[in-house]
Order: structure tokens, then sequence, then C-alpha cells
């Protein structure tokens, strides 16, 4: 945290070299549309047979390689195929989102973000900073814990209870600040409150004298990533809460279309 900035808290991100032999591995099959052997792939990449047939097996377990038993060739799957259109789609996301975003943080005079669920944890992958000298700011590639704030509780709302303890048994509720809700039962009834609203604001639960309101976009009825606008709490005034719930969740609805409307083009066009 600088003087004139507050930051969220960061969760270094780690490349282990497990995940870059993945990707070499990926990188081979992508040129041999036919399929190749696992010689081949191991003399292509200079991963040894053994933690190379490892990495194949378990990419076959997973439906992202699929082998011919005759030929004993591997191969890209349709499934891989389809997460790697669903990871190009989230790539758009940014773009589409950021007139709507910069929207949202004129009109306030806030930091406004956008991001996305990785697991159990929000990672940003765009933010519009507030024009203002003091200011909260975190860069994309930021990650919160899921259980943390605003984001968390919207991100959280989308999963079943069980699905949620879950999560809380394995991460806690971590008492950020002495509003935090901390007690199971109370955040279970927070999220029931998410649910029927479709938003969520907090004040100071995880940063103190921060306030944040967050709201999520939708694609197809699911979750495809989260809006948020934060502050320092002495920049929203009572009267103005309803204003600000009322404009993210004009903002999310706007997103969702403009996405749905970009993509069934983009199919139009490509047949």
């Amino acid at each position: 945290m600088t003087e004139e900035t507050c930051s969220f808290f960061i969760i270094d991100m780690y490349q282990p070299p497990l995940l870059k032999k993945i990707f070499s591995v990926i990188e081979v099959l992508l040129d041999e549309p036919e399929g190749a052997k696992l010689s081949h792939i191991s003399k292509r990449t200079g991963i040894n047979k053994g933690t190379l047939y490892g990495i194949l097996l378990a990419m076959e377990k997973e439906g992202y390689v699929k082998k011919n038993r005759e030929t004993k060739t591997y191969s890209i799957s349709k499934e891989l195929i389809r997460l790697a259109k669903k990871i190009l789609k989230k790539a758009d996301l940014p773009g589409i989102a950021r007139p709507y975003l910069e929207r949202l943080s004129q009109k306030f005079g806030e930091t406004v973000f956008l991001g996305i669920r990785e697991g159990e944890y929000i990672t940003v992958i765009d933010v519009i900073e507030a024009t203002r000298p003091y200011k909260i700011t975190s860069p994309p590639g930021t990650k919160l814990p899921i259980t943390a704030g605003a984001t968390g509780k919207v991100a959280l709302s989308f999963l079943s209870n069980e699905e949620v303890r879950e999560i809380i048994k394995k991460m806690g509720l971590r008492k950020y600040t002495e509003k935090t809700i901390s007690d199971e039962r109370a955040f279970l009834a927070e999220l029931e409150r998410v649910r029927s609203s479709m938003y969520a604001i907090e004040f100071e639960e995880y940063i103190k004298g921060v306030w944040a309101c967050a709201a999520p976009v939708l694609s197809d009825g699911s979750l495809l990533a989260l809006v948020w606008i934060v502050g320092f709490t002495s920049s929203l005034k009572e009267e103005k809460t309803k204003e600000v719930i009322e404009e993210i969740k004009k903002t999310v609805r706007s997103i969702s279309l403009a996405y749905e409307s970009f993509w069934k083009e983009e199919e139009r066009n490509n047949g």
C-alpha cells in the first residue's frame, strides 16, 4: 500500500515446471492432427518417456487427450478444443466489458474491477482506476480469496450450501476486520440474501475503511464473471448506496447482453 493508493491483498502466482511440460505436449499434439507416438512427443519436448507417459495418462483420464489403441498415437480431444474455445471467449470479455466498466467508474468516481472465479479465488482481469488522487486499486492478476468480501459472496452464491461448506472447511472464514462475517451460519444466511438480490455490498468486511459492491455477469444463466466497485467508506453517503446498487446491476446486465450478442454474431459469421 502506498501513500495514495490502497491495494487488495495479492496472492502470488506460481507456474510449476509440470504445467510447462503439459503445454509443450499440447503444442506438439496441435502440430500433429493425425496423432503422435509417445517416442515422437518425447523427442520433440525433451520430456523423458516415464514422465511423459504419466502426463498423457492423466490428460487422457480428464478427457483432454485421446489415445488410438491400434496405432498407439495420441491426439487432441474435442474436450480440449471445447475448453480452448471457452478460454478464448473469456479472453474477449475485458474488451466487451470495458466501455460499461468505464461508465460505472466515471459515474461514481470510484475504481471498478472485472474478475473471474478461478477455483477458490477471484482473479482480477481488468480494472478502471478512479481518477482521484486517493483511490483503491489492484493490477490484473490479483487474486482475492473466494471467502472474502462482496466478490466472494457473489461467487459463492452460485454454489450449493454443501459446496460452500466444503470450501469453508478447507479455507475457513478469516476475520479480516471486526465487521467480517466469520460465523458459518450467518455467512450462509448472507449468501441466501445475495442469491435472491443478485448483488452483494459490504462495508469494511474485507479492508478497514473500504466499501465494495459486487454483481455477477451471466452467460446462459451461469456465472461468467464479476464486476465490483470499491471506494473508501468516507466517500459513500447513505443516500448514494441505492444508486450504486442499481447502477452495478444495470452494468452487469449490459455486459451480459453485449457478450451474448458478440458471440452470436461471431458464430453466424463463422458458420
